[in-house]
């Protein structure tokens, strides 16, 4: 199993099937074995918007399920999938006049509809209430709120530890301290399809997902 790069003509689409492959996928099936060379420019464009916006939002583009793979949570990756999506919709409103593309400024609070959050009543996965988090974007010219960011916040505030661990390959992991719990970050272990190996997971309660909304000016203000 390899990564490959993720580009619009690269993507399942439809007729691709839906796998749960943790952090690696297999290569997808060629463009034109999906989508022949003769389908309409316009239905090939729409459906790279489907995937890269499902993408960009942590979702499964065919199962709308959350996605927990690391390589889509980084900055970096987000702000190229981010840029991909804005090209694409420029190619599909304009053939002809050149696509201006602006870099998003940071996530700010107030280009949140905070009211709008869903609040899970069941503990979730920090990368799945970031995803709700960022549907919620009013102002499409800011990012979203990366995964980092708010890492960064939890442990300085002690809320929660980083250690390298050993698993399949040597990889930082998050841990609960002894504060988790009175915020409501709960800790658990799963077990990892691939390895069989068994790994800590830190959940949200619905206590510690009101705590990020409402801590949002401070998160996004720290270094």
């Amino acid at each position: 199993m390899e990564y490959y790069p993720i580009f619009p003509w690269e993507l399942p689409f439809p007729d691709a099937k839906a796998e749960d492959s943790g952090e690696t996928c297999d290569k997808p099936a060629d463009i034109e074995d999906i989508m022949p060379g003769d389908t309409a420019k316009t239905e090939k464009i729409k459906l790279a918007k489907k995937y890269l916006r499902a993408l960009c939002g942590l979702e499964d583009p065919l199962t709308g399920e959350t996605l927990d793979i690391p390589l889509l949570k980084r900055d970096d990756v987000s702000m190229a999938l981010s840029t991909a999506l804005e090209l694409i919709s420029g190619i599909e409103n304009s053939d002809t006049k050149p696509v201006v593309i602006y870099e998003k400024r940071a996530f700010t609070p107030d280009a949140l509809d905070k009211e709008a959050v869903d609040i899970s009543e069941k503990p979730i996965r920090i990368s799945g209430f970031l995803s709700r988090i960022n549907k919620h974007i009013t102002d499409r010219g800011v990012r979203n709120l990366g995964l980092a960011q708010v890492m960064r916040w939890l442990r300085a505030k002690g809320y929660v530890r980083e250690e390298r661990v050993k698993v399949v390959k040597s990889e930082k992991a998050f841990f609960a301290t002894d504060s988790s719990f009175d915020v409501g970050i709960l800790s658990c272990d799963s077990v990892d399809e691939k390895t069989g190996e068994v790994k800590s997971s830190l959940l949200l309660s619905s206590q510690a997902q009101r705590m990020i909304l409402d801590s949002l000016d401070e998160i996004t203000s720290a270094e």
